[in-house]
């Protein structure tokens, strides 16, 4: 110990008693100058110390560039009818899971209704006058022309009613995709009308994310053939599906859109992260583990070439794999303690 700590240590025992006592009391005094002991023989420079250490060097990085972006259904379509009428037997609602073919709602018109009764009524006249003349013709009673006639009005007559039987399948609305309703349009007793949407249906068995790309990073993002992409606290990789050639005059941006893996935890809307890989670039990195903040002050400490440290401001950059970007206050070559405890000093020797 030496002989300077050895003198701050007697000078404090030899203060009145009585002041202290005063104050707070004889075990006061004993803890008071227990404390003061222990923080001057922590705060001694000569003291060694045993820490990790690394040397700091420049190293070839990789940045990435963070887009925000989120996560939209692959399939989605909004259900339109194809026929004017009022809204029956509407079976659904928004959120509700429906499968492919599933039945939504109905159409019903009064239009269609005549339609068919009239089909059909031309139809059995058609059917009875050709088979009439067909009879007559075999006999040789009625000309060629006369059965030629007969058979395409009959042959007509069938096309309407296949044409009428399209339109009545349109009439019932099913869902084209599996998934969820996400917007109804329309409520039983509406009056449908073509081309007016009436629900929309998102589909759930694929993913994808959309981001605007900046016109600087757009070089980069097509030479990646796995994205990296951040939902929440979860890193996956989706792979480009399509991305817009020409640059949005106002933004400066390109849509893209990123195919990712279907996961559990995953759902549209939520906010992702777009990670684009620029080029490579030759840094100072240091770890995290030995960063420490003092004083509201970032940095690290330096061991000397005396075997001494001191804290050093850094101003960091870009973050990557748990690694900073060192912009200023460091050199390659010196070495940091790792791992820092809260009780190192300056001027503290390490072995």
């Amino acid at each position: 110990m030496p002989l300077s700590l050895i003198f701050t240590m007697k000078k404090i025992l030899k203060l009145s008693e009585k002041s202290y006592i005063y104050v707070c009391g004889m075990r006061g005094v004993k803890r008071a100058l227990i404390t003061v002991i222990i923080l001057l023989i922590l705060q001694a420079p000569v003291f060694s110390k045993e820490f990790q250490t690394i040397t700091v060097k420049k190293e070839k990085l990789y940045l990435f560039s963070k887009i925000p972006a989120f996560v939209i259904p692959k399939n989605s379509v909004i259900i339109s009818s194809k026929l004017m009428g009022f809204v029956k037997g509407l079976k659904v609602d928004v959120g509700d899971r429906v499968k492919k073919g599933e039945v939504l709602l109905e159409i019903e018109s009064k239009s269609i209704k005549e339609k068919i009764k009239q089909v059909k009524a031309n139809l059995e006249n058609a059917s009875f006058n050709y088979h009439k003349i067909k009879k007559l013709y075999k006999e040789g009673v009625v000309p060629k022309r006369s059965f030629v006639a007969a058979k395409s009005a009959y042959e007509q007559a069938k096309a309407a009613l296949k044409d009428v039987k399209t339109l009545v399948s349109y009439s019932i609305i099913r869902s084209p995709i599996t998934g969820y309703v996400s917007k109804k349009f329309i409520q039983n007793g509406d009056l449908a009308a073509p081309s007016e949407p009436l629900i929309a249906v998102e589909g759930t068995d694929t993913y994808q994310i959309q981001a605007n790309i900046a016109n600087n990073l757009f070089p980069y993002i097509l030479k990646m053939e796995k994205i990296p992409v951040v939902i929440g606290n979860r890193k996956i990789y989706g792979k480009l599906q399509y991305i817009q050639k020409s640059e949005d005059p106002i933004s400066h941006t390109h849509l893209a859109k990123i195919l990712i893996p279907k996961k559990d935890y995953i759902h549209p809307g939520e906010f992702a992260i777009v990670l684009i890989k620029k080029n490579p670039i030759n840094a100072i990195i240091i770890s995290k583990k030995a960063i420490i903040e003092r004083g509201g002050v970032r940095g690290v400490f330096v061991v000397g070439k005396d075997n001494r440290v001191h804290f050093r401001m850094l101003r960091l950059g870009e973050k990557t794999d748990g690694k900073y970007v060192v912009l200023s206050g460091l050199n390659a070559g010196e070495r940091v303690i790792l791992n820092p405890p809260y009780y190192i000093v300056n001027n503290l020797e390490v072995k």
